[in-house]
């Protein structure tokens, strides 16, 4: 008797296993905006150049906002995982006075050479600009920080703005446009 329960035993300890799946490495790709842009409230049809500058501010009572718009272009179809995040080194100055909580609005539309505070906030005031979501409010400082991640699509565009309704506040930089060393400025990662 005990035979037969150890050859009945022994045919179930021959089965193999089998591979659960194939583990293959990922590999990030990481890209700089396009573009940065600011916006004024004070000058509400102007268009301001695109360029490497960030600058973000208010007064007191949230008045005198400048935003910055920050526009990634040519992600691939088909791909996944974009993480908005920022990068400096240790050394990189990042000015900024009061409340310089920043927050961080997706854009539904994409941000052209011709885009002005009228075209986000079509009545004026401050708030979330039209046609967006909040994204995040982060505070932007020497160090490395993914802020938050959404759906990818071939162009996504962020505004940022001083996250203070009513205290004055101002944060700005100088994208060195070589992030992907660790230099300083923002960043979009996919496909993680």
């Amino acid at each position: 008797m005990a035979l037969i329960g150890l050859g009945f035993l022994s045919a179930f300890s021959t089965a193999s296993p089998t591979p659960v799946s194939n583990n293959v490495a990922r590999a990030c790709t990481t890209i700089l905006p396009s573009s940065y842009q600011i916006i004024s409230e004070s000058s509400p049809t102007t268009s301001f150049p695109q360029d490497r500058l960030f600058n973000v501010s208010q007064s007191a009572g949230g008045a005198n906002s400048i935003d910055t718009l920050v526009h990634f272009t040519n992600i691939p179809s088909g791909s996944y995982g974009c993480q908005l995040g920022f990068s400096f080194t240790y050394e990189y100055n990042i000015p900024s006075t009061g409340d310089a909580a920043v927050n961080i609005y997706s854009l539904s539309q994409d941000i052209t050479p011709s885009s002005t505070y009228s075209t986000y906030f079509p009545q004026g005031g401050k708030g979330a600009p039209t046609g967006s979501t909040l994204f995040g409010t982060t505070t932007i400082n020497g160090q490395k920080q993914i802020i938050n991640s959404e759906v990818c699509a071939n162009d996504l565009s962020f505004l940022f703005e001083i996250a203070s309704d009513d205290v004055a506040g101002s944060v700005s930089y100088q994208d060195a446009g070589d992030n992907l060393s660790g230099i300083g400025g923002l960043f979009l990662t996919y496909n993680c």
